[in-house]
């Protein structure tokens, strides 16, 4: 056992009464990260990144570590290095947006499946400015500022991914 576990009590409710009372015990040194696990089922989780983690980077590591081959996620923070694009269906490309400012993330949705063997990330983001306007798009890299948490929900089955020669994209596939 790690010097470093945390015992965590997990307490699901469900219409006032307690479904599921567990104790895990998560070790936070185990992952390359200092992504801090908050609750964890056998397959829903809340995770914490902290300030300078890679969002993608650190969500991949983390579902090959867990072995999550398909999983669905949410979640809200902010950053302050973001690589956004928008898809340009004529074009069959992605327009690419570097932002380097601080921004609130209002809104983050998205799944972890495979492409050829690999896990992938496809997230996409809507993001506040200190103006109160909002930006969004498909998530290329975000690097997070405050705060960033992220709700993962892991599926019984591997998400599949492959290439659409119609729209030029990674598409779900069975």
């Amino acid at each position: 056992m790690c010097p470093q576990d945390d015992l965590l009590l997990i307490i699901i409710f469900t219409h006032e009464y307690i479904v599921n009372i567990a104790a895990r015990r998560l070790c936070r040194s185990c992952y390359n990260s200092a992504m801090k696990i908050i609750v964890a089922t056998p397959d829903r989780f809340v995770l914490s990144l902290a300030p300078e983690e890679e969002l993608n980077e650190t969500l991949l590591t983390f579902c090959k570590e867990k072995n999550i081959a398909g999983a669905t996620l949410d979640g809200l923070g902010a950053t302050d290095k973001t690589e956004l694009a928008y898809y340009n269906l004529s074009t069959k490309s992605y327009e690419r947006h570097h932002i380097d400012e601080r921004l609130e993330i209002l809104s983050l949705t998205g799944n972890i499946g495979t492409l050829k063997g690999e896990k992938v990330l496809h997230a996409h983001g809507v993001f506040g400015r200190k103006d109160l306007s909002v930006l969004g798009g498909h998530i290329f890299s975000l690097r997070v500022s405050g705060a960033c948490e992220i709700h993962l929900s892991a599926l019984p089955q591997t998400l599949n991914r492959a290439h659409d020669d119609a729209t030029g994209l990674n598409l779900l596939c069975t």
